[in-house]
């Protein structure tokens, strides 16, 4: 399927305001916490994190990069700490409140941990997204698909080595599904990635929670 360009200055942009006011809402009534970033459980958010990185295969490795889209507070930082301490992390997210609160949680930790409202022109080994393309509002279905692979081509081009995200699964059960959410057909996803960035490609959907992950990798 050809995919209409978004405009940085139109489409993507009102869906990313948006997405921002739903998030920022959240920050304002739960702080930097799960339910902050609209998580049910603080083990369901680092979860989804360890199956993007196992996913990727970085616990196998010494060191890497990588860039955290849509990085609300940094809840990855942590995550990857304990798999190895050599790394180097970029958060971004067009949240400038979430950003600021991510300073704030690393500001002693150096370096090799920035949070960014600009898109990193910059290649990292990995990119991930977890929670990103869940929370369409009122965008319908065919806009959100647009605005999703908008960003996913984002993150194929900031990755070295491979990238992942995850996103409900239209698997889930009909009545417990909410209407602002979104709920994506994991082969066609698997599929549409397949076709545009890479032969190697895994769909990962046995893990407990309502949804999967894709990882692509070079």
């Amino acid at each position: 399927m050809a995919y209409r360009k978004f405009q940085e200055d139109m489409d993507a942009q009102n869906i990313n305001e948006q997405v921002r006011a739903y998030y920022e809402d959240k920050l304002i009534r739960f702080g930097a916490t799960y339910r902050g970033v609209d998580w049910n459980s603080e083990a369901s958010q680092s979860l989804r994190l360890r199956v993007l990185l196992r996913g990727l295969g970085v616990d196998m490795l010494d060191s890497f990069s990588v860039l955290d889209y849509g990085c609300g507070y940094g809840a990855l930082v942590e995550v990857a700490n304990t798999i190895s301490p050599n790394f180097s992390y970029t958060g971004f997210d067009v949240s400038s409140a979430m950003i600021e609160v991510a300073r704030q949680r690393f500001r002693d930790v150096g370096s090799t941990i920035a949070f960014t409202t600009e898109l990193p022109d910059t290649t990292f080994d990995y990119a991930i997204a977890s929670g990103v393309f869940n929370v369409k509002g009122d965008t319908n279905d065919a806009d959100w698909e647009e605005y999703v692979f908008h960003c996913v081509d984002q993150m194929s081009k900031a990755a070295g080595i491979g990238f992942g995200f995850n996103m409900l699964t239209l698997y889930s059960d009909p009545d417990r599904r909410q209407s602002h959410l979104y709920y994506a057909d994991p082969l066609r996803v698997f599929d549409l990635c397949r076709m545009r960035y890479s032969s190697k490609v895994s769909l990962i959907h046995d893990y407990e929670l309502y949804e999967f992950t894709i990882v692509v990798k070079r």
